[in-house]
This record gives C-alpha cells, structure tokens and sequence, in this order.
C-alpha cells in the first residue's frame, strides 16, 4: 500500500467504534507469543469509552491510517507526551489485511514526527 493511498490524521471520536474494531482484531490476530490475548478470544484490548478518553487527553495524540479508497481504518497508534520530555508510543495495530507491508514502520515514523513536532519530544519510550 503505497503512502499516496494513506491518509495520517488523528483521530475523532467518530473514529471510536471502528478503531475499537481494528485494534482489538489486530491483536487477537496475533499469532506470535508477544500478545498475551491470543488465548481468550472474549478479552478486548480496548473499548469505545476508552478511546474517547484518549482521544480527549491533551497528552495524548490517537494516530489513524485511512485507506483514502475506502475510507477504512487500516492502522492506529497512540502517543503520550511524558513528564520527563519523552514520548510513549503503544498500541500499535494495522489491519490483518495490511499487515506485513511496512504500514506498522510507517506509522511508527509518523508518531516520532509528531511528537517532536506538537512537543519537542527528543526521545522516545514505547510498549509494541
């Protein structure tokens, strides 16, 4: 998936419900030993109140890829600016469909960017 194709925006609270769908399908998904969901398909990584809260936090940044074809929501990441002048990136998740194209670095990339540019954030601390 070409970068053109992508729309990098941050996220709205209309967002919620799709993002709760992406995220917690991306996770469950995961077939390697680094999730520790995989085992209990009824566990959700995130619900929709959650994400709001986030999406409201002025600490907070909600990242969302769009496929600009469909409008669908192909990848997320959150990140927070910390006390220390850090920024934490979590929660990363790209589609089941779109995963193992690079869409995840390319995400990863944006919220550095972002960080530094929104609040100067010179290093980085991150949970994948």
């Amino acid at each position: 998936m070409a970068t053109d194709d992508l729309d990098f925006r941050l996220a709205t609270a209309e967002d919620a419900i799709p993002l709760e769908r992406l995220i917690n399908t991306a996770f469950l998904a995961d077939k390697t030993t680094q999730v520790f969901l995989t085992d209990d398909r009824n566990v959700n990584v995130i619900d929709v109140p959650t994400i709001i809260a986030k999406i409201k936090q002025p600490d907070c940044a909600v990242l969302t890829v769009a496929d600009r074809s469909t409008g669908s929501l192909v990848a997320h990441g959150s990140v927070r600016k910390l006390d220390d002048g850090r920024a934490w990136f979590g929660m990363l998740a790209v589609d089941i469909g779109c995963q193992n194209r690079g869409l995840g670095s390319k995400v990863l990339a944006w919220a550095e960017q972002y960080a530094y540019r929104e609040w100067g954030s010179l290093g980085w601390s991150s949970t994948l």
